[in-house]
């Protein structure tokens, strides 16, 4: 149960007692008790939970309608304040900033004999761009002016009390009780149960705080979300004058940036692969290179790899394959 939901019940449960002779008095002090328990609502669903469950679901969709109209309201609002904003300081808004004025080729010649060919072309592109951003904001305060009319109560109220009460008289068949004679044995008629008309009538004096919370709901959201972007922009500035020159642009830093790194990797004697040439690592490969027996290092053993010792020579074409004989006489032996 949301907090909105227990206060609804606690109060109504409280001023049950409050009063026990009942009355008008009774009745105000449960209105204020339940339009109490409305304000404290914060948001939609806790809103609609308060609304009796037999019109529920019948005044959701008037309701979000209701909810989603404020947020259009706000929204237009937005788009004249900025508008105006363009008007004050001689700006103009995406849409007419994309209207260019038109260049048309002229000779070299007739351009240089009157400068000022083109000055009326110039004078009736500023007037253009000038009255439509006029025009868009006498546009956007009519619309304006429109939906601030249909979100007053004297014009959404009636279209939900209309809801309600054809919806009482719809379901009221399935309220009856029976009214006995005085003797408790007979009865007399069948009428709608009281409770439920009072359900229906609590709902009409309740319509008006829920309309309103809705709105009060979006309107305090939009509120919060203009200062939060306010409150950014603000930090922004500060740390931009704090920093320096705000005005630098991030071609200049990435320049600077790039020309700092240049400069620590000359300090540091890098090459453009980024190994460091110094003189002791250059002793230390030499060093690793030499051989014990003072000679050229076989080929391979510079890049890590020791030669192929198995390796067969290949044997040319017409070449025999019997071994000639050695000169100190060892063939010589092998032959007898």
């Amino acid at each position: 149960m949301s907090p909105a939901q227990a206060a609804f019940a606690n109060a109504v449960a409280a001023q049950a007692f409050a009063v026990p002779n009942g009355g008008a008095d009774h009745s105000a002090l449960l209105a204020n008790s339940r339009a109490q328990s409305i304000g404290m609502a914060s948001g939609f669903a806790e809103v609609m939970l308060l609304v009796a469950s037999d019109f529920r679901e019948l005044l959701r969709t008037p309701l979000r309608d209701l909810v989603d109209l404020c947020t259009k309201q706000l929204g237009v609002r937005s788009s004249l304040l900025k508008l105006q904003k363009h008007k004050a300081q001689g700006t103009y808004p995406p849409q007419l900033l994309g209207i260019h004025m038109p260049q048309w080729p002229l000779t070299k010649e007739y351009s240089e004999a009157h400068p000022d060919a083109q000055s009326e072309i110039k004078t009736k592109w500023e007037a253009y761009r000038t009255d439509n951003l006029n025009a868009a904001i006498l546009l956007k305060t009519q619309e304006l002016a429109f939906l601030d009319q249909i979100l007053v109560p004297q014009t959404y109220l009636p279209q939900l009390s209309d809801i309600v009460n054809t919806a009482f008289n719809q379901l009221k068949g399935h309220y009856q009780q029976q009214i006995m004679a005085n003797d408790g044995t007979d009865v007399l008629r069948w009428d709608t149960s009281p409770a439920f008309k009072k359900i229906r009538d609590d709902l009409l004096v309740d319509l008006p705080h829920i309309g309103h919370r809705l709105l009060a709901i979006v309107r305090t959201g939009d509120m919060i979300a203009k200062q939060k972007e306010e409150a950014k922009k603000k930090l922004k500035d500060t740390a931009d004058v704090e920093m320096g020159d705000a005005s630098t642009s991030d071609a200049k830093i990435a320049d600077l940036v790039n020309r700092s790194v240049s400069d620590a990797l000359k300090k540091l004697r890098l090459n453009d692969k980024g190994s460091a040439k110094t003189p002791k690592v250059k002793k230390a490969k030499e060093k690793m290179l030499q051989t014990p027996w003072g000679k050229k290092p076989a080929k391979g053993f510079i890049s890590g790899t020791a030669p192929n010792k198995s390796k067969k020579p290949v044997q040319k074409r017409g070449e025999s394959s019997t071994k000639k004989p050695d000169a100190s006489g060892k063939g010589k032996q092998r032959q007898k």
